[in-house]
């Protein structure tokens, strides 16, 4: 899960201005690489702190970002992860293409696990009793864009582990708690089931009450984020990578 991000292929002011820095170093602002380029910049997405503008759920407002609810204790054991591919027939597009992303012609692999996506999504709401408004709903179009930013832009790895949620060097026995064991060969429904799942255990911060007790705290979507890259090497922008992870992930989820 520390892999470099993803180029985009049809590039917006912001990615490119974002990519020209990862090249060589040279910070310029949306207004800089405007003047360069000549192109529009989509203002309903905020640069500097990779918040996500008003959408569906999830990660889409602002103030939600971050965002702690009252403490809740943990519950539970999780539900296995399943290993077996959906069946082919539920292959078919169900979500929007990411913004960058084309799914025409020999791209059209990158439509293969919407139904996956999204009856995974649907699931983990349906079993947490999640609506669009509320700060852990997951959205499809969300899953879409985190796979695509995890997997690389990689056909094998989108086709096999699009969320890398079991890769040998990011190995954690916790993982067994969601049904994950290492060297499991990986589907993109098992993926998809154990990404959702860990990033449900990376949204929480864990403290001890005066009692000696564990008290658990929601701390939203992109702290959850921020916690399953886990990268917190500087970037050549002097931000944490972990923080840039989901930067562009809101901003082809925003666009």
């Amino acid at each position: 899960m520390t892999q470099s991000l993803p180029p985009l292929e049809r590039k917006s002011a912001h990615s490119q201005a974002y990519e020209h820095y990862l090249r060589t170093g040279q910070r310029l602002t949306t207004a800089e690489w405007e003047g360069l380029a000549g192109r529009k910049f989509n203002h309903n997405h905020d640069p500097l702190n990779g918040q996500f503008a008003s959408g569906p759920g999830g990660l889409s407002a602002p103030a939600r970002m971050g965002q702690v609810i009252a403490p809740k204790a943990v519950v539970g054991r999780r539900p296995a992860v399943h290993t077996q591919p959906a069946p082919a027939q539920t292959r078919a597009p169900t979500i929007p293409p990411v913004k960058g992303y084309p799914e025409d012609g020999k791209h059209a692999w990158r439509q293969a696990n919407d139904a996956i996506f999204k009856q995974a999504a649907d699931e983990f709401n349906q079993r947490n009793g999640l609506k669009p408004s509320n700060v852990r709903y997951m959205d499809p179009k969300l899953m879409k864009a985190w796979a695509m930013v995890e997997s690389g832009g990689s056909k094998d790895q989108f086709l096999a582990d699009p969320f890398q949620v079991n890769k040998a060097r990011d190995w954690d026995d916790k993982k067994l708690s969601i049904g994950l064991h290492p060297g499991q060969v990986m589907t993109p429904d098992a993926s998809a089931r154990a990404a959702l799942l860990w990033l449900d255990i990376k949204s929480r911060k864990r403290t001890v009450a005066r009692d000696g007790s564990l008290v658990t705290q929601y701390m939203g979507q992109r702290f959850a984020f921020r916690n399953y890259n886990g990268n917190t090497k500087i970037d050549k922008n002097k931000k944490e990578h972990r923080d840039n992870y989901v930067d562009i992930i809101s901003f082809l989820y925003r666009n």
